[in-house]
């Protein structure tokens, strides 16, 4: 999304950032300021700053007054907001106009599966299905189209319809009226499916590798692999890469 307020770092760790005024006309003292630290995913803190002069495409740093004491091993993003000031003809009191997110610390390193402590896994075949049965969780895939068509926790079912992941190339543009909007059906081959039980049996690794076919006035065909680890736990590694074509 195109924004006419550019926010730039400067000096996280202090709180230090920089503002810049992109539009032609309007000084920045027509928005509110607020901010807001996410840890873990979650809003931790918040406040607001004074608004600011600043004519158009002049610079001024500013400080985000956030509590800098933060906890070892968690991930913490620093979210800043510009809105409206006042109502206008065009947009409420509040309109978010811009807004930007910083990483405030590196993302914590995803710990291993300790697989000493799991469980042990029934696989079984039935048809064109995998089925990786665990305690408490259940999972099955589609071994003629590649796709995990059923996943299960204490009996309840998170995928919809047998829907399981595939490549979704489609991004909508709605900025660019020169750009091609229009979404192309996309077919899916047939896969090249494998999986691969762990010595010890608390782990399974499912590579699906096929084409997307997207129906454009030339077909487009993007090869893509999804690598999944299932793990006695019920805990799933997925890791999906596809080819430029």
């Amino acid at each position: 999304m195109y924004q006419y307020i550019k926010m730039t770092p400067l000096a996280l760790m202090s709180g230090k950032i920089e503002i810049e005024n992109k539009y032609a006309f309007t000084n920045l003292d027509q928005f509110d300021i607020t901010w807001e630290i996410i840890k873990d995913g979650v809003k931790s803190e918040s406040g607001t700053i004074p608004s600011i002069s600043l004519e158009p495409d002049e610079k001024l740093p500013v400080v985000i007054p956030y509590n800098k004491n933060l906890e070892v091993g968690k991930e913490y993003f620093l979210n800043v907001y510009f809105s409206l000031k006042n109502k206008t003809r065009w947009a409420d009191k509040g309109h978010l106009v811009a807004s930007e997110q910083f990483a405030l610390t590196n993302r914590p390193a995803v710990s291993m599966v300790d697989t000493n402590a799991l469980n042990t896994l029934d696989i079984d075949t039935q048809g064109e299905d995998l089925i990786i049965k665990g305690q408490d969780f259940g999972i099955t895939f589609d071994t003629g189209s590649g796709i995990m068509k059923s996943l299960r926790y204490d009996r309840q079912e998170m995928i919809h319809q047998n829907n399981g992941f595939v490549l979704n190339w489609y991004r909508s543009i709605s900025n660019d009226k020169y750009a091609d909007q229009n979404y192309y059906p996309t077919t899916y081959g047939k896969p090249l499916f494998s999986y691969q039980v762990a010595d010890d049996k608390k782990s399974v690794t499912i590579l699906s590798y096929m084409n997307a076919t997207i129906a454009y006035r030339n077909p487009v065909v993007i090869p893509y692999l999804i690598k999944y680890i299932v793990y006695g736990n019920g805990a799933i590694d997925v890791d999906a890469s596809f080819t430029l074509p």
